[in-house]
């Protein structure tokens, strides 16, 4: 239906768009890289980080990236769960992986120069501020800046040419 309507009312030929379209409530990643959106918007990853969820990306040697959604929540019965997403009832391997990536990200991060903030964070929560795993469970918003910095990297990745070269027209 969606590629009816893109190709027939709002793509040009060469798949750029016609006019400018926002995706109200759209971040289903799938119909974010399909079409070309002017913009999108949602709360989902305001409400996921609420619930403990952070998003990671593990960008591939291919160029591809692998998406995941992490429960950190420490109030989450999941993390008992061996079949679950939550960090803690994840494999070792998987732990040390994610683990990783986090510190990738923390890296390139903009608040951890605060010397304010670090101070507030420990106080608040007992650890220090880094994306760590412990940390995360402790913050949902420490989850918000990680939910947030997801979401412009997949928004830096956007490509309107997406549309033209899937074929779609």
């Amino acid at each position: 239906m969606l590629d009816r309507l893109w190709s027939k009312y709002l793509c040009n030929r060469n798949g750029t768009a016609k006019v400018k379209v926002h995706g109200f409530g759209l971040t289903i990643e799938e119909l974010m890289f399909r079409y070309p959106w002017h913009s999108v918007d949602s709360t989902s990853w305001v409400k996921a980080s609420g619930f403990g969820i952070g998003f990671l990306d593990f960008p591939q040697r291919d160029g591809s990236v692998h998406r995941r959604r992490i429960n950190f929540s420490e109030r989450s019965a999941t993390r008992f769960d061996p079949n679950s997403q939550h960090f803690q009832s994840l494999a070792p391997e998987d732990q040390k992986i994610i683990r990783k990536r986090l510190r990738e990200l923390e890296a390139k991060s903009q608040w951890k120069s605060d010397p304010r903030l670090k101070t507030d964070f420990k106080i608040e929560t007992g650890f220090d501020l880094a994306y760590t795993p412990e940390a995360l469970s402790k913050s949902y918003g420490l989850l918000r800046v990680l939910n947030m910095d997801y979401f412009a990297r997949m928004a830096d990745r956007f490509s309107v040419s997406k549309f033209a070269e899937r074929g779609t027209r």
